[in-house]
């Protein structure tokens, strides 16, 4: 019974039959994941993050209109979440300490041990500012649909792919910048 949709258990899960979000989740926790772990590099915030954003799913049922698909419903749900943990993580550590933190997350990166491309293509996406990286993770990387990505952020989809261009003729210098080095 695989014809049950992202809408249709959204519709049961309106009614009350909560239980339907089980099915969205196991269906949706690894996107997610990985969605959370491309912008923050860490596993447990990640995992708290994925069930926040079911929680929020489960709390704001309600504001499900149906007009939209449910995976940019559910994508804006989580990119507010993340929203909100990063600025919880500004407020609790000074900006400085934040930098010295992701300076730390580089060094346990161990390029030797993908090929030179890889990490070539993963230095020059750290180049880029989060909302850039963002941008690439959701189009590029999780493969979403302009339409769909343009509807997360409430941006049309004509401005998003000018950004996704702008953003690529970026990360394209980043990489032309490192391979001089």
């Amino acid at each position: 019974m695989n014809a049950l949709t992202d809408e249709l258990l959204m519709s049961q899960i309106q009614s009350g039959y909560l239980v339907a979000c089980g099915t969205l989740y196991e269906r949706y926790k690894k996107v997610l994941f990985a969605y959370f772990f491309n912008n923050c590099h860490n596993q447990e915030v990640s995992e708290d993050l994925v069930q926040t954003t079911f929680e929020k799913v489960i709390k704001y049922r309600k504001n499900y209109t149906g007009k939209g698909s449910f995976k940019s419903w559910m994508f804006a749900i989580a990119r507010n979440a993340y929203i909100d943990e990063y600025k919880k993580k500004i407020n609790r550590d000074s900006l400085k300490s934040d930098m010295t933190e992701s300076v730390d997350l580089d060094k346990s990166y161990d390029p030797g041990s993908v090929h030179e491309d890889k990490e070539l293509l993963w230095k020059s996406l750290q180049m880029l500012s989060a909302e850039k990286r963002e941008l690439l993770v959701l189009t590029k990387i999780k493969g979403l649909k302009y339409k769909e990505v343009g509807e997360i952020l409430q941006l049309s989809e004509s401005n998003l792919k000018t950004r996704i261009y702008r953003i690529m003729k970026e990360l394209k210098g980043h990489i032309n910048y490192l391979m001089l080095e």
